[in-house]
């Protein structure tokens, strides 16, 4: 039988056992799920709706996956889980939580594919069993033969896996690790066991370790895969280039920093940090946490970009020492939380990436240290600055007369800013920010860092967005809105109160919760003349209407409910009390990517008050 109708006859066959087993038609109904979508997109939900994973399976977990059609020029890396190993002081430090030790899961990051596999129960041994199907970078004219194998070698972007594990409503991240995947090419196939380190100053200490089975496809033949010794030198020669343009940025920051404390005792005091301990344990410049972030799809402008960031949660990181860790942005995302210095570097990367000349800044504010992020909005010198905790941003002058007054201003003094290519460090007199020059380019007032020395250096791994996963926001804001009633009719029945519902005016209250969105968005309400002739009219007279409002970045109502009840106008209006008391609530929910949400809930109630509070109100 000659190679062709051989590889006819192999294609034949799995046609029909993928047809017998049904998963043509699971490979359907997840095309369909994702329609409209683009190509990267339908692959990531085949990955996620183990369909590879049921292929796998099947033959023994060592079948060959189907590759999407239309790739016979890509090359793919076939990665399976095959659980993890020793979690046991990760299981003892949990269990001392008083949160409890919830699910643990894996989230992947390699080049702009993002993958996170199914929540496992934590054990010594958690079952991680996912796979997943990694599409392999190559330029033009590099799709088979020796050219292909030598194009892979060149690829020097690790996969970057997260071991996150879920804390009562939070994800508390376990380990951060660059996987090295190039060692599949010397045998086409293998398995690798990776210790899985702490994370910041507890990289030394590891967590446990991970089985992971890769696969390259198609497979490279005897004679074009690369040697062992080939391989080595290939690693070691990148390591070295990385470690000595780190060498080189280090003997020049040493004496950079001395020129720049002789230069004014005042110095020392100035929020200048030119290095940060990264998740990985290592301490890296600054200016590597951040780089140019296309949005592509998922978000419409930088206005959105910074909503979208001040709607990640913030969390101040407990130190050890005096070393801050400064996470990756594949670590934010997938938490939904960070640090102030994570949502600067987060946003300034977005800024970057609709092609503003953005920078993040460190300096002080009115509660101490702070970092936040500055753009360049004119040729004139004046700058916009934006904070990236509430997504607020203040036009600044250029001019020193036209400037707000120091108290007007959420910032006091600036001490360096920095981008992917730049690191400025004020060395002026007096760094208050009304009398503190923003002309980088000025090297009387600002000092830089040699830029050659910058570019060569490696990033930290810089994971795109992620779609969110929430399909059908009317529904799921539904099945919100009804728990949170749920919840309210138990709160009351415990007080002996009734619960009726006033559906008309629940509905009138949704205009109100799209102007508060679009306010925080913009700056500009919408639709509150309208709102207000509305309620108007639907509270008939004599009765009285009162309406809370409430923000929330999660979709647990329990939470809502608790949060609602601090509040001495929602504690009233959830025990409203009287024969004529009517309730009313709406829960709007409005989604961003990586699942990053900001849901506003307004719960009322009107009702005619009683004689005898008519008169205590009087």
């Amino acid at each position: 039988m000659s190679d062709k109708q051989t590889s006819l006859e192999i294609r034949r066959r799995v046609s029909e056992h993928l047809s017998q087993n049904g998963v043509f038609d699971d490979l359907k109904r997840i095309v369909a799920e994702v329609v409209g979508s683009g190509g990267d997109e339908t692959l990531a939900a085949i990955n996620q709706k183990d369909v590879i994973a049921k292929i796998v399976q099947q033959q023994g977990g060592a079948a060959t996956p189907v590759l999407p059609a239309g790739s016979s020029d890509d090359s793919f890396l076939h990665l399976t889980l095959l659980g993890g190993r020793a979690f046991v002081d990760s299981i003892m430090v949990s269990a001392g939580d008083a949160s409890g030790a919830g699910p643990v899961r894996l989230c992947l990051h390699f080049g702009q594919q993002r993958f996170s596999s199914r929540p496992v129960a934590f054990s010594a041994e958690p079952s991680f069993d996912d796979t997943f199907l990694l599409r392999l970078p190559l330029p033009p004219g590099a799709s088979s033969g020796a050219a292909r194998a030598q194009a892979l070698l060149r690829v020097k972007q690790p996969i970057h896996l997260l071991v996150l594990q879920r804390r009562g409503q939070r994800d508390v991240l376990l380990s951060s690790l660059l996987l090295e995947w190039r060692k599949v090419l010397q045998a086409g196939r293998c398995v690798l066991s990776a210790e899985l380190p702490g994370v910041g100053a507890h990289a030394k200490l590891p967590v446990g370790s991970l089985e992971v089975r890769l696969e390259l496809l198609p497979a490279l033949l005897a004679e074009e895969r690369p040697t062992e010794a080939q391989l080595l030198a290939v690693l070691k020669r990148e390591r070295e280039v990385e470690v000595a343009a780190e060498r080189r940025l280090f003997d020049h920051a040493k004496e950079w920093w001395q020129q720049y404390l002789d230069a004014r005792p005042a110095h020392k005091g100035r929020v200048v940090k030119l290095f940060a301990l990264s998740e990985f344990g290592v301490q890296r410049p600054v200016c590597c946490f951040v780089r140019p972030l296309c949005a592509f799809r998922l978000l419409d402008s930088p206005t959105q970009a910074a909503h979208f960031v001040s709607l990640i949660n913030f969390e101040r990181h407990e130190s050890v020492g005096t070393d801050d860790v400064w996470h990756t942005a594949h670590a934010t995302l997938c938490r939904r939380c960070g640090d102030v210095e994570e949502h600067a570097t987060l946003l300034c990367s977005l800024l970057l990436g609709f092609g503003l000349d953005a920078y993040v800044v460190t300096g002080t504010d009115e509660r101490g240290a702070h970092t936040w992020v500055m753009s360049k909005a004119g040729d004139d010198g004046a700058v916009t600055f934006w904070e990236s905790l509430t997504g607020q941003r203040l036009d600044y002058p250029s001019e020193v007369g036209r400037r707000p007054p120091l108290e007007a201003t959420p910032y006091r003094t600036v001490g360096a800013a920095f981008n992917h290519e730049a690191f400025y460090a004020n060395c002026q007199a007096d760094d208050a920010l009304p009398r503190t020059s923003l002309d980088l380019g000025d090297r009387a007032q600002w000092k830089p860092i040699d830029a050659s020395l910058l570019r060569p250096l490696a990033p930290v791994p810089f994971a795109p967005l992620g779609p969110c996963s929430v399909r059908d926001r009317p529904r799921r804001e539904e099945q919100l809105e009804t728990e949170l009633r749920r919840l309210v009719a138990t709160h009351r029945a415990s007080l002996s109160l009734g619960t009726e519902w006033d559906e008309q005016l629940s509905y009138l209250l949704a205009p109100a919760l799209y102007s508060y969105e679009t306010e925080r968005l913009t700056g500009s309400a919408v639709g509150g003349a309208e709102f207000q002739l509305a309620i108007k009219r639907a509270v008939p007279q004599a009765h009285t209407f009162r309406g809370f409002p409430a923000h929330f970045t999660h979709m647990h109502a329990p939470s809502m409910l608790a949060q609602l009840l601090r509040s001495d106008v929602g504690l009233a209006i959830v025990q409203c009390g009287g024969d004529s008391a009517r309730l009313a609530v709406r829960l709007r929910l409005f989604v961003y990517p990586d699942d990053v949400c900001a849901v506003w809930v307004m719960i009322a109630s009107k009702h005619c008050p009683t004689p005898a509070a008519a008169a205590v109100a009087r």
